[in-house]
């Protein structure tokens, strides 16, 4: 072996040393920083509820109860209800309530007026939104135009025009005043 390969061998041995000395101080370290006893296992999921005279799991309050497991925990971890105010009450309904529109004696929401009238919920919504009538923005089929009004509108009642709109009052530049200046 040439000094040099022997030179090799040694840094190769050195550093394999050096490695494992690390390596055995990091598990060292790891070691030290574990919890003294497993996490207790009663936590979470598994951990029993009483209310009602009764222990449960969450899992089989909402089996019970038919109210979600996130549901119950939020109300009784985020919220702090107590367990049996958080499995007793019923949910309610927070969201937007639609609104239900009447034709010929029935009523029905926009979806459901929708579907029977075989359009999608959003093209219904969006007529009625831009001042359709009621029973044409839900009766006519896909595809259909607005429907118009044969009474005409505001524009139909001014006189025609004649000229360019100034009539008799139309002056010389000299002659015309504005409020608070006089010529």
């Amino acid at each position: 072996m040439t000094p040099a390969e022997r030179a090799r061998q040694i840094d190769k041995e050195e550093f394999a040393a050096e490695c494992a000395a690390i390596r055995q101080r990091a598990y060292d370290w790891l070691a030290s920083q574990r919890p003294s006893k497993p996490k207790d296992m009663t936590r979470g999921l598994a951990r029993l509820y009483e209310a009602c005279g009764e222990e449960h799991t969450l899992r089989e309050w909402s089996e019970i109860t038919g109210i979600s497991i996130t549901t119950l925990n939020t109300r009784i971890n985020v919220f702090n209800w107590p367990v049996e105010r958080a499995v007793t009450e019923t949910i309610g309904h927070f969201g937007r309530r639609g609104k239900e529109y009447t034709i010929n004696g029935v009523t029905r929401s926009v979806s459901q007026w929708a579907k029977l009238a075989g359009i999608s919920g959003s093209v219904a919504y969006t007529r009625i939104t831009s001042g359709w009538p009621i029973e044409a923005a839900l009766t006519l089929p896909k595809g259909s135009t607005r429907p118009t009004s044969d009474t005409p509108g505001v524009l139909s009642n001014f006189p025609s025009s004649e000229g360019t709109g100034a009539g008799s009052t139309a002056q010389e530049s000299p002659n015309i005043t504005f409020s608070g200046n006089d010529a």
